[in-house]
C-alpha cells in the first residue's frame, strides 16, 4: 500500500513550520546592588573621596579648671571611588530581522540587559571574597551558628581596639544551596521591612528568612560561584561595607551601519565597586555543594 507521509519527496517542504516565541535562559535578578551603599558621580566629576573618621576621647574635668588637652579631627584613611566601563554589544543584519519571527530588537535588548545585571551583581559578590576576617573552611557545613557568630562579631567591633561595631542594617548573602543547608534549622520571624520601590520586588525574590533575635535577613543568589571544589565565598556585611558608585546606568544604543546592511545594538554602564570598610564584613566559606535529599 502506497502512503504518503509527511516526509514524501518534496511535500515536507511544502508544509508551514511554526516557529513560537523564544525562551530564555532565566537570570539571577541582582539583589547585591540592593544591599550596599550607593553613591552618583555627576557630570564633570572624575573620583569621589570619602574620608573616614577615627575616634576622640572625652575626659573627667574638674570644675574651674580650663580643659588642657585638645585633640584634630583624626582622619584614619580615604576610600577613593573611580569608576570604569562596561559593556556588550550585539550586531543585527537587516535580513536577520525581515527573517525572523518575532521581534528580534526585543529579544537582544533583554539579553543585554540581562548580561549586565549579571556583570555588575558578580562584580559586587566578588568583594565578599575581600574581607579580612573570615569564618568557616572549604567542605564545611553552614549553620546558623555560624551566621550569628559573624554578626556578633560585627556587632562587638572588629576594628583596631574591638571599636567600630558594624551598623545596621547587616546582610547576608549566600549561595542557595548553602541556604538549603541552614534553611530547615531557622523558622521565619514574619515580614522583615524590606526597601520600598523597584528594589522591594527584587530582595523579596531572593529573601529566605531572618534569624529570630538578630532580625538579619538572609539572602540566596546563584550568580555567587561555587569552586571546583563546591565551596563558595558569601558574606555577612553591613550596608556600609560595600560600595556602588555610578557614573552613567546603563542604556541600548542603536546605530546604523548601512554598508553591513545590519545594525548595532550597543549597551555600556560606566560604574565602579569596592570595599568602605573592611571592619564592617565577614567572608563566610562554606561548603556549596547541590543538595540530593
Amino acid at each position: 500500500m502506497a502512503i504518503t507521509t509527511a516526509t514524501t519527496g518534496n511535500l515536507a517542504d511544502a508544509q508551514r513550520i511554526l516557529v513560537g516565541e523564544g525562551r530564555y535562559t532565566a537570570e539571577h535578578a541582582a539583589p547585591m546592588k540592593q544591599l550596599v551603599s550607593l553613591f552618583r558621580l555627576k557630570k564633570g566629576e572624575k573620583q569621589l573621596s570619602l574620608p573616614q573618621f577615627g575616634q576622640i576621647t572625652a575626659n573627667a574635668l574638674t570644675d574651674a579648671v580650663d580643659m588642657v588637652s585638645d585633640t584634630v579631627l583624626p582622619t584614619e584613611t580615604t576610600v577613593t571611588i573611580t569608576t570604569s566601563e562596561v559593556g556588550a554589544k550585539i550586531i543585527l543584519t537587516d535580513k536577520l530581522v525581515r527573517q525572523m519571527n518575532e521581534d528580534v530588537f526585543r529579544v537582544a535588548g533583554k539579553l543585554l540587559g540581562n548580561a549586565m545585571g549579571r556583570k555588575l551583581d558578580k562584580d559586587l559578590l566578588a568583594l565578599l571574597d575581600g574581607f579580612s576576617n573570615a569564618l568557616g573552611a572549604a567542605a564545611t557545613a553552614i549553620t546558623a551558628g555560624h551566621i550569628t557568630a559573624a554578626i556578633a562579631q560585627l556587632k562587638g567591633g572588629l576594628g583596631t581596639g574591638d571599636i567600630d561595631p558594624a551598623p545596621d542594617p547587616i546582610y547576608c548573602m549566600l549561595h542557595p544551596h548553602q541556604v538549603r543547608t541552614i534553611m530547615n534549622a531557622i523558622a521565619p520571624v514574619g515580614t522583615y521591612p524590606l526597601p520600598e520601590g523597584p528594589s522591594a520586588d527584587i530582595l523579596r525574590k531572593y529573601f529566605v528568612t531572618a534569624l529570630q533575635g538578630w532580625g538579619i535577613p538572609i539572602f540566596g543568589d546563584g550568580n555567587l560561584t561555587p569552586d571546583s571544589s563546591d565551596d563558595a565565598k558569601g558574606g555577612v556585611f553591613s550596608k556600609e561595607a560595600l560600595y556602588l558608585c555610578w557614573q552613567d546606568e546603563w542604556d541600548v544604543e542603536n546605530e546604523r551601519d548601512a554598508s553591513l546592511r545590519a545594525t548595532e545594538l550597543v549597551i555600556v554602564a560606566d560604574y565602579g565597586v569596592g570595599e568602605l570598610r573592611d571592619a564592617y564584613g565577614m567572608e563566610m566559606y562554606f561548603d556549596a555543594a547541590a543538595p540530593t535529599s
